[in-house]
């Protein structure tokens, strides 16, 4: 089912899960299928799978995109070929240095750092101060992939300049290694951000799980949006349950509000807390319980990310509900939680 999705529903959310799903199960079968289906195309989303099945017979598929007479294509052919013949494809790959298109070039640099070319690790760091985003975002991924730490500075300066997607990956980047000034800029955009950055820069705490953003949270805790207010309080209490008590008790009082898009948000918020007993037995006695069927739907969906085996009797009444979409999100709840909790034999 998953191989259908995946060929049939392409170009979707749901295709590119499938597929990546299907790259874990490195089966024969899958394999033989997916390699009739590409015949003797240029595909790379179904190429990518095969390379990473290690599939050994699609030369003339990647060959032929490198002919595109499409420079976005004949780029996106340069990456497949560097992952797909590694030491192998360096020559070919040095060719492509002399293209006319920019982007040929970029893919060509980037694929030689991977194969750990001195030259072109020296030429990312001319390509972060390109005016060509393609190739500055290029530049700050491949940095990150092969932990080219030497690059700090510059990533540093490209946070502190570049106010779009590529200065907030680059902050990332340099909060994530435990830079110094990363931290201190991270402190004052979480004070003094729009809300659309907002929730980029609370991903990158929420991965750290920093104590140090613990003061920072608390002044969130004084916004005048009650999403940045509980949000702040999540996260406080992620990283430090056992200090917060007081935090959490805030949280929890927001599964009363008479706002049903505040339930709601806590709710999400509750999913997101794993080991905090007090959030599971909120979700349990108070959020299944609601009397919205959009924030009990949230519960059950909450639960699957936290509940234990107990919280199996307080979920399953719901498989019989009379509305689907309550039943489908009961079943993969206690589907969740049962593989979870149940050890692996």
């Amino acid at each position: 089912p998953l191989l259908v999705i995946a060929l049939e529903d392409r170009q979707t959310r749901i295709s590119e899960k499938a597929m990546k799903q299907i790259i874990t199960f490195k089966d024969p079968t899958t394999k033989s299928i997916i390699r009739e289906q590409l015949g003797d195309n240029f595909d790379n989303e179904l190429i990518e799978i095969l390379i990473e099945i290690e599939s050994d017979d699609i030369d003339e598929n990647i060959n032929k995109g490198l002919r595109s007479l499409n420079p976005s294509e004949r780029a996106v052919a340069i990456e497949l070929y560097g992952k797909y013949k590694g030491e192998n494809g360096r020559e070919k790959l040095t060719e492509f240095l002399e293209a006319e298109e920019p982007i040929v070039r970029t893919k060509a640099q980037i694929a030689l750092a991977r194969l750990g070319d001195e030259s072109a690790i020296k030429a990312i760091g001319d390509m972060l101060e390109s005016d060509d985003f393609f190739a500055k975002a290029s530049a700050v991924a491949v940095i990150e992939e092969l932990d080219l730490k030497d690059y700090q500075d510059k990533l540093l300066e490209i946070a502190q300049n570049d106010v779009g997607a590529v200065g907030r990956e680059a902050h990332r980047i340099l909060y994530e290694w435990g830079n110094s000034d990363a931290r201190e800029m991270l402190k004052e955009k979480i004070t003094d951000s729009e809300s659309f950055e907002l929730y980029d820069f609370m991903s990158m705490v929420e991965s750290s799980k920093d104590p140090e953003m613990i003061d920072t949270l608390k002044v969130m805790m004084s916004a005048q949006s009650s999403a940045e207010r509980y949000a702040a309080a999540r996260l406080i209490v992620l990283i430090d349950k056992e200090n917060n008590q007081d935090t959490l008790d805030y949280l929890l009082s927001g599964m009363k509000s008479d706002v049903p898009q505040v339930r709601e948000k806590v709710v999400q918020s509750l999913g997101n807390l794993p080991d905090v007993p007090d959030a599971k037995l909120a979700l349990e006695n108070i959020g299944l319980n609601d009397e919205n069927p959009g924030i009990v739907h949230a519960s059950i969906q909450a639960l699957g990310k936290v509940g234990d085996l107990k919280s199996l009797n307080k979920i399953e009444p719901f498989l019989e509900d009379k509305d689907f979409q309550i039943r489908a999100v009961a079943a993969v709840a206690v589907l969740n939680i049962v593989s979870r909790e149940t050890p692996s034999n």
